[in-house]
């Protein structure tokens, strides 16, 4: 976690710049971030249903994996305050 506090702001911009490089769209950094803030909700989502699995179904991912993989993007929710990136209704 630390890891990624200390360097998903830069790896964001060099993906940015990257992106454009190679022809994509040159994307504003704030609006970069909110949508990077934004998809943690997504991504949690998908690595929280293998663990609803019934017992007899292939296992998509162990079960500490999964887990642990939760454990970071709900830190990386809060340390984004990612809720906010939606605006207030």
């Amino acid at each position: 976690m630390d890891d990624r506090r200390a360097w998903e702001r830069d790896l964001l911009r060099f993906y940015l710049d990257r992106l454009h490089a190679a022809g994509g769209p040159a994307l504003p950094f704030e609006d970069a971030l909110r949508i990077y803030r934004q998809q943690l909700f997504s991504a949690l989502a998908w690595w929280t249903g293998p663990l609803g699995q019934p017992p007899e179904a292939p296992k998509m991912q162990p079960k500490a994996s999964s887990l642990e993989f939760i454990k970071r993007m709900t830190h990386a929710i809060d340390d984004l305050d990612a809720l906010d990136s939606f605006g207030r209704c």
